[in-house]
């Protein structure tokens, strides 16, 4: 992807807000609702008790309230 003009870059950063206040209906995060885009490929999310961070790795189209996967919680390396 690389870093893009400035346009590119605002479309990618409006393309990854779509994705809050969306369930994850696959994966290892299923059942999760995105609450927030961090930064890059870094969401925080929720699966009704606890936060945390999870990670985007493959870009799913949104359908409704839904994304069907493609994220897997972030560990620090």
């Amino acid at each position: 992807m690389g870093r893009g003009t400035a346009e590119e870059r605002e479309q990618w950063a409006d393309e990854r807000r779509a994705y809050e206040h969306t369930f994850i209906m696959e994966g290892e995060c299923k059942g999760y609702m995105i609450l927030k885009h961090i930064d890059g490929s870094l969401f925080k999310a929720t699966n009704g008790g606890e936060e945390v961070y999870v990670s985007q790795r493959t870009k799913e189209p949104i359908t409704s309230s839904f994304v069907a996967g493609g994220f897997i919680v972030w560990n620090d390396r």
